[in-house]
């Protein structure tokens, strides 16, 4: 089962307010084990236990630790040492002998690498977590296990429907739209002709629309082979991904543009609108399709 659930804040000119999946943490993933605890337990109840011998202790014991960092104190980090910047990074391993663990996070091209932190640096980042930061001040401890997930029909047919309805998965997440309603927010936020787009959020339709196409065509190869609207649908889905890939493009050379000559190049945004209302429609047939047939299925 992948996940293809979506979610941007309404006001999408907040800050972090980018389009997202639900922030998921670890328990929820099928062959995972996890467990938390959180920082200001361990200052008030676990002083005396040092973080740099804990995380050894735990990778030791084939455990992963998940935490967020003060990336000023991170090398290979964009922040390092020209801002405090809080992000999460995921502890894979360890050497003592050069006193370093190695994290998996954004290097500074952006894309997730691993990369090398003194222990004296991992300190540091870990100690100047800010105060105002308190919602990251869960540790995870997460260990992989043998993965007996099987894919449901059904399951993927409830959270289709969610998905398409928009609704909220998450009680936690206030003032947010989720699933196919997220449309409306990337247009109000392309609409607004900006000097300069944050591509995540493109990138992150681009992926979910990935993530749906390979889930159609694992049920059409796997479970429903002899429904011939599927494969209407994979088709459409694919236009649906290449459209998103040139959308993401055209907010790219936008960027550029605006950049390099501080002049906005409004047709660009223009043409991305129209691309999304386009999207929007072809996306809302598809899933339409795809729930009236698994509802005739399953019931």
């Amino acid at each position: 089962m992948e996940y293809f659930d979506l979610c941007m804040n309404k006001d999408v000119f907040q800050k972090n307010s980018q389009l997202k999946g639900y922030h998921t943490w670890p328990y929820v993933v099928p062959n995972l084990e996890e467990s938390k605890i959180q920082r200001n337990f361990m200052k008030r109840y676990l002083n005396k236990i040092n973080i740099v011998d804990l995380i050894v202790h735990t990778i030791k014991n084939d455990t992963y630790v998940y935490l967020f960092l003060n990336e000023y104190f991170l090398p290979n980090r964009f922040a390092y040492k020209t801002e405090n910047w809080i992000h999460d990074n995921l502890i894979i391993g360890f050497d003592l002998d050069q006193s370093i663990f190695y994290l998996l996070g954004y290097g500074m091209n952006g894309l997730i690498e691993i990369s090398e932190v003194s222990f004296v640096e991992f300190e540091n980042s870990y100690e100047c977590l800010n105060e105002i930061h308190e919602e990251f001040s869960d540790i995870f401890f997460i260990k992989p296990t043998v993965c007996t997930f099987k894919f449901d029909l059904t399951i993927f047919y409830k959270r289709l429907v969610k998905y398409f309805r928009g609704d909220n998965l998450n009680d936690y997440l206030v003032n947010f739209s989720f699933g196919y309603n997220t449309y409306h927010n990337i247009l109000q936020y392309y609409a607004q002709y900006l000097l300069e787009y944050d591509i995540r959020n493109v990138h992150k339709l681009l992926e979910q629309k990935k993530c749906l196409l390979r889930s159609f065509k694992y049920i059409k190869k796997e479970i429903l082979f002899n429904k011939t609207e599927l494969d209407r649908v994979i088709n459409e889905f694919k236009e649906l991904v290449s459209k998103c890939e040139e959308i993401k493009k055209l907010t790219i050379k936008y960027n550029v543009h605006t950049y390099n000559y501080k002049k906005q190049k409004t047709e660009y945004i223009e043409k991305i609108c129209f691309e999304l209302l386009k999207l929007m429609k072809k996306e809302k047939r598809c899933l339409i399709t795809v729930i009236t047939m698994l509802e005739e299925i399953l019931s």
